[in-house]
């Protein structure tokens, strides 16, 4: 667009973003999966030494809200939070919130063609920019989405057996 009319543009990549409403899938979303397989006492396979930096929506949201204001056109910006987790510190919060040990295989890391271990991309131009930082902790995302999951599962609405 920007090339073919002259439009100003800004192309932007973000990182994981999940929270409530984000359908399960055994394909997509690692933190909806997790919480998913747990709450129906299925095995989680983590790979040691993953990471991932991940954002909560609503702060997703804020930062595409924001974006005419702070950037400059025909720039690319890699936007996210910039913390960058591993797998298993996500499972460790979410248990202490969940108050339930969530039945993990831990298994070396084990890449196949075109895996990444670690996807926590250079953010610092969107972050010097935009000034930005998230504001929601990641404790409180978790246990909405959580909570979330609670209410689907045991409202009847999802099912083990609606996804197998």
């Amino acid at each position: 667009s920007a090339r073919m009319f002259g439009t100003e543009t800004v192309r932007v990549r973000p990182v994981n973003c999940y929270g409530i409403h984000e359908e399960y899938t055994p394909y997509r979303g690692f933190i909806p999966k997790f919480i998913y397989l747990s709450l129906h006492n299925t095995p989680y396979t983590v790979y040691k030494g993953h990471k991932r930096i991940i954002d909560y929506v609503e702060d997703t949201c804020e930062t595409f809200a924001n974006i005419t204001e702070n950037f400059i056109p025909g720039e690319v910006y890699n936007v996210g939070s910039g913390r960058g987790v591993r797998l298993s510190e996500i499972v460790g919060i979410y248990e202490r919130l969940a108050s339930q040990r969530i039945q993990i295989i831990q298994e070396p890391q084990r890449l196949r063609q075109g895996d990444a271990s670690k996807i926590v991309g250079d953010i610092s131009k969107f972050h010097k920019k935009s000034r930005w930082k998230p504001r929601i902790p990641l404790k409180k995302t978790l246990l909405d989405v959580l909570d979330y999951w609670r209410n689907e599962i045991g409202s009847g609405r999802i099912s083990k057996k609606d996804k197998e």
